[in-house]
């Protein structure tokens, strides 16, 4: 993903068909931003004012499919401009 210096992105993880969405987990924090994670499966990264150049955290999503709980990891590599 990419962002401005200082701004905000984010998104969203959401559940469909037999999917449900359970828990989404901060598992390795930005090192020139921050991260917070919102109820209902919402994350949003903010850069660090100033700062350009890479930047990158992880996300664990959490969910239950045909009542299997089952986690993945996801890496989020940002383009800081």
């Amino acid at each position: 993903m990419t962002v401005n210096s200082g701004s905000e992105c984010g998104g969203t993880f959401g559940a469909g068909g037999r999917i449900v969405f359970k828990r989404l987990y901060l598992v390795t924090r930005p090192q020139h931003g921050t991260v917070a994670l919102r109820e209902g499966g919402h994350y949003h990264y903010v850069s660090a004012a100033g700062y350009r150049g890479s930047d990158s955290f992880m996300l664990r999503v959490c969910g239950s499919v045909n009542g299997h709980d089952r986690c993945a990891n996801l890496q989020y590599a940002v383009s800081v401009e």
